[in-house]
Order: structure tokens, then C-alpha cells, then sequence
């Protein structure tokens, strides 16, 4: 095979990686940085505002399930770390609820991105296919 006719395959190979590398880094590197915020006792508000911030981030970079998998790595440190009794794995009435908004907000938040995104597609191959009407007409 010519050095040429490997280029191509290369470089999907290249493109792949990088997508996954993003993918990687929006779906557990921004929730694990909001975790490091245990170790400043912070209310719970802040880092659940955060998480969720990320957790539209990885939605908004990889799609809907990177986003429901940010979802599920920032479930279990925001629990533990935020969630009264600190540190424990019971959950009194306030961490009931305030876990109950957040994995509600956290699966509207991906969803709600996914759906922009697939509206958006839809408009561009809609301007597409028109582009090519026209030209052809």
C-alpha cells in the first residue's frame, strides 16, 4: 500500500480517537472536577449546580448519552460528598429530594440538548437539499 492510499485511513483513524478523547473528557472530566469541591464543604446547591452545568456540557459536546453517562459518573460523588449525612450512604428527606431534582434536571438537560442538536441537523440538511433543488433547477 502506497503512503498515500493510507493517509486517508489515517486520519479517520485520528479523527476517531479525538472524538472519543472529547467524549471522554465531557463525560467524566468535568464531573470529576466538580467533585473536588468535597474537600472545600461547599452546600449542596453549588456542586449540583455544577454537576449540572457539566453534565449539559458532555450532552451539548458528545450527545445525549454522553450526557446521561455525565449523569451517571456525577450521581454517586454527589451523593456522597454532598448529600447529607456527608460522607454516607443513607439519604435522609433533603438528600431525597434534592437527589430526586437533580437526576431529574440532569436527564431534561440531556435530553433538551440532544433534541437542539437533531433540530439542528434536520434545518441544515433541510438548507442543503434545497441548495442542491436549486442549483439543479
Amino acid at each position: 500500500m502506497t503512503p498515500s492510499a493510507a493517509e486517508p485511513r489515517l486520519r479517520g483513524w485520528s479523527v476517531a480517537i479525538r472524538r472519543a478523547a472529547v467524549w471522554l473528557v465531557a463525560m467524566a472530566g468535568a464531573p470529576g472536577v466538580v467533585t473536588l469541591l468535597a474537600f472545600a464543604h461547599p452546600r449542596a446547591v453549588i456542586p449540583g449546580l455544577l454537576y449540572i452545568l457539566a453534565i449539559t456540557v458532555a450532552a451539548t459536546v458528545g450527545g445525549r448519552w454522553a450526557g446521561l453517562a455525565a449523569a451517571a459518573a456525577s450521581f454517586v460523588p454527589f451523593t456522597y460528598f454532598f448529600l447529607p449525612p456527608r460522607h454516607g450512604v443513607g439519604l435522609g428527606w433533603e438528600g431525597s429530594v434534592a437527589l430526586a431534582v437533580f437526576v431529574f434536571t440532569s436527564v431534561f438537560a440531556s435530553e433538551t440538548v440532544a433534541r437542539q442538536r437533531r433540530a439542528r441537523q434536520r434545518a441544515e440538511r433541510a438548507v442543503r437539499t434545497s441548495q442542491q433543488a436549486l442549483e439543479a433547477a
